[in-house]
């Protein structure tokens, strides 16, 4: 049976090809009263819409083809850009446990590889969390399952009948534990946000002098760069006015010398004028001790 003809106003679409967020479509009207006879246009669509941009036209096949050509390698190139790093590799059945008669919201489930577009066939696309839906219900009606993809953190949607099965924990990759470890800590209690991003109370720094068991162990993140502005000069525009006073505010006046970023794992001290870098050691922080008096006086650079 033939596929329905594709049009874009008289130009039948005769070859496309869908990469990254946008489907390149080349076009010909061999009757177009001004002898442009073919057209390349970008296309995106979904269930709801189809909407043609970026369209031109010629009478040159060839200069159409060559568009054709560079827009592909574009989108490629983005491609590559965005999906830097991706695990690689695909979960097969037997990775999973069925999800016969079983109910999906807030589990771990994996796509079916062959649902997904050829570039996105990776561990990293299949590996979601379910997150509702009527298809996520073992006797609903409907068949929509709702999904927060674990990598890239975007929510998409499926059908029941796309979902290869729950993930079996011993098939856990190591960047989706990390994922886990993450959301896990930015879930407790005592997590807290200071310049963007989120820090959680670690360890207290019982070597007296303080002042000199902590000096040989501290180092100035540019990276993170969060400093009072009075450093700005020094080090460049930071990401917050930081205050000691108002780190400890945030941390609710937490009694802590050591907090860990969740963001990049790097342990920090604040000082009076910017939250330094700590390789030193330190006792484990007691969550007991969350409302008890701020802790020890601040670091003098």
């Amino acid at each position: 049976m033939n596929e329905e003809i594709r049009k874009v106003e008289n130009y039948e679409i005769i070859n496309s090809m869908h990469i990254g967020d946008k489907e390149i479509v080349i076009g010909i009207d061999m009757n177009n009263a001004d002898g442009m006879y073919y057209m390349v246009a970008d296309c995106e669509r979904n269930e709801l819409f189809e909407r043609y941009d970026n369209a031109l036209v010629s009478d040159s096949y060839i200069d159409i083809a060559e568009i054709y050509s560079d827009r592909l390698k574009e989108q490629i190139e983005k491609l590559k850009a965005s999906e830097i790093n991706i695990p690689q590799g695909i979960i097969t059945p037997d990775m999973c446990d069925s999800i016969n008669g079983k109910d999906l919201e807030e589990q771990i489930i994996v796509i079916k590889a062959d649902v997904l577009r050829p570039e996105y066939r990776t561990q990293a696309h299949q590996i979601v969390r379910c997150k509702g839906g009527n298809g996520s219900y073992a006797n609903a009606r409907g068949s929509a399952v709702f999904c927060n993809c674990f990598w890239d953190d975007k929510s998409t949607r499926f059908e029941r009948q796309d979902v290869q099965g729950i993930l079996k924990s011993i098939y856990y990759p190591d960047w989706l534990k990390e994922k886990l470890d993450y959301q896990q800590e930015l879930n407790k209690d005592i997590t807290f946000e200071y310049g963007g991003y989120h820090f959680i109370p670690v360890g207290i720094v019982k070597h007296t002098p303080y002042a000199f068991a902590v000096g040989k162990h501290i180092s100035t993140d540019k990276t993170l760069s969060i400093w009072s502005k009075n450093y700005n000069e020094i080090f460049g525009q930071g990401k917050i006015d930081y205050t000691h006073n108002d780190f400890y505010k945030a941390a609710r006046d937490v009694h802590c010398d050591v907090f860990k970023c969740i963001e990049n794992g790097k342990k920090y001290i604040p000082g009076e004028h910017e939250l330094f870098e700590y390789k030193g050691g330190y006792a484990a922080f007691d969550e007991k001790e969350l409302n008890k008096t701020k802790a020890n006086k601040e670091m003098e650079r």
